[in-house]
C-alpha cells in the first residue's frame, strides 16, 4: 500500500466528523465542495509534515535479541500492512492513541490459534493480527527464533489500528547477513525463547536399527528458510545451480502439538508428515520425555536459479528399532557394527524360547549375544558360535559361518566383554527364524578393535539407552 494513501487513511480515521462534512458540502454546495476538498488536501499535507521525523518501516532495522550481544539488522524495504483485529473486547487506553511503535509479540500458547500474534501498545494488548496474516507470518518468526517485533503502525482510534511487518523474505535475509546497521532503530525483534525440550538441550540418540526408510518432509515456507541457512551456512547460496547436500545429521523432535519437527544445526528444515509420524510417535515421545531426540541422516536441497524451491527428506529405521532394546547384557559390551544378514541354525530346537521373545508378534528386533559354543559332532567336536537373546540359547552359526566370528568372539571373551550385534526374529507357531545382521572379524576396521576389544569396550547399554518400550520382553 502506498505511502500516500495510508496517510489519507489516518486522516479520515483520525478526523471522521470532518470527512463526513467534507462529503456532505461536496454533494449539496459543489462550490464551497471544492474549497472544502482543497482545506482536505492541505490538511493531509500538514499530517505528513507533522510526522516526518517518524522514521517508516520500510527504512527501519531489527534488533534480535540472543543469549549474547544484540545485533542490529536492516530489513531492507519490504514492509506489508495489516489491521489489527478484535480491539473492541480490550480496554484501550485513550493514551496510545497516536503511538506509531506498536509490538506485535508470538502467543503460542494461546488454545485458539498456535499461530497468534498479539499486537500492544506500552504493555496494553490492544488486539491480534487476522488469523491468515498470523498463518503466513508465525512458522517464519518461529523457525528464525523471533518472539516479538517493535514495529512502525499507528493507531488511529480505541476500535482502529495497524502495523507494518517486515515480509519474511525481508526479514530471512536481514537475519542471515548478521551485519551491525548504523541506521535509527525503531524496529527490534527479540529472540524467541526454544521450546523446553530444546532449551534442556536434547542429547542426540543414534537407534539401535538401520535408517533404510526415506522419507520426504513436509516443507513449508519457514522450512525453505531454515534449509536456505543451512545450506549457506556450508557456502552454497544456490543461485548458479542446484545445492544438494547428502548425509546430514538430523534431529527429529517433538513440538508442542505433538508433531514431528525435524532440525538441521538447530535449524528447522521441515515436518514428518502425518502418515509417517504415527507409528514412530510413541518412541518420539518417550525420549522428549527424557531430553532425548531421535538421530537420522538427512538430504536437503535448494535452487534459487528461477525463483526459490528447496526440500528435504530423512532416513527413519523401523519404530521398533529405534531405541536400544531390552536383553543388553550386564557390564562391558561391544557392539558389531551392521553388516551382511547372517542366518542362524538349529532354531527349530528353540522354538518355544523364540515364540516367547515374539510375544505375538510376526516379526521383532533382538539383542542377540554371541559367544563360543561347544558343537559335539559324531566322532569329534568343533567349536562354533553360539547365539543367545535374553540370556536363552536360540541357535548358532553354521560351521563355516562360525570362522568368521570366532576371532572377534574368542578376543572378546578373553578381554570379559559380551559381544552383541543386532538381529531379527521372525515367524509363527510352525517356523521361526533369526537372522543377524553384523559384518565378519575380518571386515573390522582397526579401530573398532582398539575401541573394543582392547580393553576399551563401551559400558552396560541398558543404562544409557532411553527407557522405552519394547516390542518384546524375554527376560
Amino acid at each position: 500500500m502506498i505511502k500516500g494513501t495510508n496517510t489519507v487513511r489516518d486522516f479520515m480515521a483520525s478526523h471522521p466528523w470532518w470527512c463526513a462534512l467534507i462529503v456532505a458540502a461536496m454533494v449539496l454546495i459543489p462550490k464551497t465542495g471544492i474549497w472544502l476538498a482543497a482545506g482536505f488536501w492541505l490538511a493531509i499535507i500538514g499530517n505528513r509534515i507533522g510526522y516526518r521525523n517518524v522514521l517508516p518501516a520500510a527504512k527501519v532495522a531489527v534488533r534480535v535479541d540472543s543469549l549474547g550481544p544484540s545485533v542490529n539488522y536492516s530489513v531492507g524495504d519490504r514492509v506489508t500492512r495489516y489491521d489489527v483485529f478484535g480491539m473492541c473486547y480490550y480496554a484501550v487506553p485513550h493514551s496510545v492513541i497516536g503511538s506509531t511503535v506498536l509490538c506485535v509479540e508470538r502467543e503460542p500458547q494461546n488454545s485458539n490459534d498456535k499461530n497468534a500474534l498479539k499486537v500492544s501498545v506500552n504493555g496494553h494488548h490492544i488486539g491480534y493480527l487476522s488469523v491468515w496474516a498470523a498463518a503466513e507470518i508465525a512458522p517464519e518468526w518461529d523457525a528464525l527464533g523471533v518472539a516479538s517485533m517493535d514495529v512502525h503502525g499507528r493507531v488511529m482510534s480505541t476500535l482502529d489500528a495497524y502495523v507494518e511487518v517486515p515480509t519474511n523474505d525481508a526479514l530471512r535475509t536481514a537475519l542471515s547477513r548478521q551485519g551491525d546497521s548504523p541506521r535509527p532503530m525503531l524496529l527490534r525483534g527479540h529472540r524467541r525463547a526454544l521450546p523446553s525440550a530444546m532449551l534442556r538441550t536434547q542429547v542426540p540418540v543414534q537407534p539401535w536399527g538401520s535408517c533404510t526408510r526415506s522419507c520426504a518432509l513436509s516443507v513449508v515456507k519457514k522450512s525453505k528458510a531454515g534449509i536456505m541457512r543451512v545450506c549457506m551456512s556450508r557456502g552454497h547460496d544456490g543461485k548458479r545451480e542446484k545445492v544438494r547436500l547428502e548425509d546430514l545429521d538430523a534431529h527429529i523432535r517433538l513440538t508442542a502439538n505433538h508433531k514431528l519437527a525435524v532440525f538441521i544445526d538447530d535449524v528447522q528444515v521441515g515436518m514428518v508428515p502425518d502418515k509417517v509420524r504415527e507409528p514412530y510417535l510413541n518412541v518420539i515421545e518417550a525420549l522428549h520425555a527424557s531430553d532425548r531426540c531421535l538421530s537420522v541422516p538427512a538430504s536437503i536441497w535448494m535452487n534459487r536459479q528461477h525463483g526459490f524451491r528447496a526440500g528435504a527428506s530423512i532416513k527413519l529405521p523401523r519404530p521398533d528399532e529405534i531405541a536400544t532394546l531390552a536383553g543388553m547384557p550386564h557390564g562391558r559390551v561391544a557392539i558389531l557394527p551392521r553388516g551382511r544378514k547372517v542366518q542362524v541354525t538349529g532354531e527349530e530346537d528353540h522354538i518355544e524360547t523364540l515364540l516367547g521373545l515374539l510375544d505375538g508378534q510376526h516379526s521383532v528386533p533382538v539383542v542377540a549375544e554371541l559367544g563360543s559354543y561347544i558343537k559335539q559332532l559324531k566322532t569329534t567336536q568343533k567349536t562354533v558360535v553360539g547365539v543367545k537373546v535374553c540370556g536363552e540359547t536360540v541357535g548358532m552359526l553354521s560351521t563355516q559361518m562360525s570362522q568368521h566370528f570366532l576371532p572377534v568372539v574368542e578376543a572378546c571373551e578373553d578381554a570379559g566383554i559380551a559381544l552383541v550385534c543386532r538381529g531379527r526374529i521372525t515367524g509363527n507357531q510352525l517356523k521361526v527364524d533369526l537372522v543377524l545382521e553384523a559384518i565378519k572379524g575380518s571386515e573390522l576396521p582397526p579401530e573398532w578393535v582398539d575401541d573394543n576389544v582392547s580393553g576399551h569396550a563401551i559400558g552396560p547399554v541398558s543404562e544409557t539407552a532411553v527407557s522405552v518400550s519394547s516390542p518384546y520382553h524375554g527376560e
